[in-house]
């Protein structure tokens, strides 16, 4: 490594709070021309966070990237994370905040996961977070001096049921371990929510609509490896619903119930929602734990390949 490469072990023994300080002032962000996004990666005491570099040249971005590429530290390179190249501008969103634009250019190329896997960071920092460029599947920048043309992608409709199944608990996972605690319930708490948190819950019920979509076309030999757990994870929706109502009553979507009562100190809604707070933190943990012991199961696991295409999927409530 030269002197002008970039340091990921360095960027991994910050401190978490030195991190945001260091790489998201608004001085910094708007000075910059390009920028990584890692979708999972250990700063300080964060783990499995994910972590946005931003660079004052885009080549120094670039630079940056074919490090991370040709890395072969598996305590800096996590199996799961995948990363981003990208062009990055600035300027005021509609709330008033700072919004980083990023603009694919090589690594991951599917905008959406890229934006659900940054988003509980950017909601933390107070910065907005909008992902543009191509919607091609899959990180597909070789390491051998072919072109990304030359090399093939994949589709959601080529990925196994383990795959998806996988992908879909670190989403899920990453909602409930850092937007849920660390910002939305604040946000209810103080009574300040914004059509951003309601965004996040909707992404939640989403991806747990996806799991149960997948799950149902998985096939008996995956589904009875990790149905003890999947059950776990459903079992949290009659809390996050509640969540759920919250903000859309705080947002006037919803009548607000007739029995909350505003008193000084916490309402009994607040009231509830701390104790879902702490239940939902330790629920969230044990299911985490229980689902990596099965996982090398799940990726042994046979299963064909799954065709969803554009079918649309089953309802996860009824």
């Amino acid at each position: 490594m030269t002197k002008e490469d970039f340091d990921f072990k360095a960027l991994k023994a910050l401190k978490y709070n030195d991190y945001k300080r260091q790489y998201f002032k608004d001085a910094v962000l708007n000075k910059s021309k390009g920028g990584l996004i890692l979708t999972i990666f250990d700063i300080g005491t964060a783990k499995k966070t994910c972590a946005f570099i931003p660079f004052l040249k885009y080549k120094e971005a670039e630079s940056a990237f074919k490090v991370w590429k040709n890395l072969k530290d598996t305590s800096l390179k996590k199996s799961a994370c995948k990363v981003a190249l990208g062009k990055v501008s600035t300027k005021k969103n509609s709330d008033g905040l700072l919004e980083v634009t990023f603009d694919i250019s090589k690594g991951l190329k599917n905008p959406a996961k890229i934006e659900a896997a940054a988003r509980p960071l950017f909601d933390l920092v107070e910065k907005g977070l909008k992902v543009v460029g191509t919607i091609e599947e899959g990180d597909n920048v070789p390491t051998d001096g072919t072109t990304v043309e030359d090399t093939p992608t994949s589709t959601p409709d080529d990925k196994t049921a383990p795959a998806q199944i996988k992908e879909l608990i670190l989403g899920v996972t990453g909602i409930l371990k850092e937007a849920l605690p660390k910002v939305i319930i604040p946000n209810i708490k103080a009574k300040k929510v914004s059509s951003k948190d309601a965004d996040t819950i909707n992404d939640l019920f989403s991806k747990l609509e996806d799991l149960k979509a997948v799950y149902e076309k998985a096939g008996s030999e995956i589904q009875q490896k990790i149905d003890k757990h999947y059950n776990s994870i459903l079992n949290q929706i009659p809390k996050l619903t509640k969540i759920k109502t919250a903000i859309d009553s705080l947002l006037g979507l919803i009548e607000a119930q007739e029995d909350v009562k505003t008193e000084q100190g916490d309402t009994e809604e607040v009231k509830r929602l701390k104790e879902l707070l702490d239940y939902a933190m330790k629920e969230t943990e044990s299911i985490w734990k229980n689902f990596n012991k099965t996982k090398d199961e799940i990726s042994n696991a046979t299963s064909q390949i799954i065709k969803g295409g554009d079918e649309l999927l089953n309802a996860l409530f009824n």
